[in-house]
């Protein structure tokens, strides 16, 4: 909600939002994602249980890139990293790229931030409540999330302009000069689109 300016239910209740809620985010380098939260993991949760929630869970299957975010606050914080990390396995997501969110940074312990941080590095310590370290995570996710780029120079013929607009699409154009013989273009384009601009490239 924070993070998106959306106002979906929030509540301290087990299952008090079963279905996954997906919102746009822009990320400072002015891309735009999906968020997905899903439901939350339950340590121990019933095999069958598991399987009625399979469908949203699998959304975290599909995922770019994991948030998992840890309520700091809580007595028991490790033992639900561990949970959440036991029921991603359970679902065949134990490998995906994640990103830890320590959240609560406002009322929780500073013990327990301590040692959480001291745990896990990368994590993120933020505070939902106060808005208090978004920036930083909303770096850490544009960072994570950006795709391996090519710097090329390109000269694109003028009856070829559906090519300039891809570019500005696809990746970063850095110049654009007209020139007698077309557009010349310099630009970082995914790695995996760089195919189709390699007869223009200088």
């Amino acid at each position: 909600n924070r993070l998106t300016g959306a106002d979906v239910l929030v509540e301290d209740q087990l299952f008090s939002t079963l279905d996954a809620t997906t919102r746009r985010f822009e990320l400072p380098s002015g891309r735009t994602i999906l968020l997905s939260d899903t439901v939350g993991f339950v340590r121990d949760l019933p095999h069958q249980l598991v399987e009625a929630f399979r469908s949203t869970l699998e959304e975290a299957v599909e995922t770019d890139l994991l948030m998992h975010v840890v309520d700091t606050a809580a007595s028991a914080a490790e033992d639900q990293i561990t949970a959440v990390r036991e029921t991603l396995a359970e679902i065949g997501a134990a490998e995906l790229p994640e990103v830890m969110v320590l959240n609560k940074a406002d009322i929780a312990p500073e013990t327990t931030l301590r040692r959480l941080a001291a745990l896990y590095p990368d994590a993120v310590t933020i505070s939902a409540a106060t808005g208090e370290g978004l920036a930083s995570l909303a770096a850490v996710l544009d960072d994570r999330l950006s795709p391996d780029l090519d710097d090329l120079e390109l000269l694109i013929p003028y009856d070829r302009g559906e090519l300039v607009a891809a570019a500005h699409n696809d990746g970063e154009v850095l110049a654009e000069v007209h020139e007698e013989g077309g557009v010349r273009l310099k630009t970082r384009i995914p790695v995996e689109a760089v195919h189709r601009y390699e007869p223009f490239r200088i």
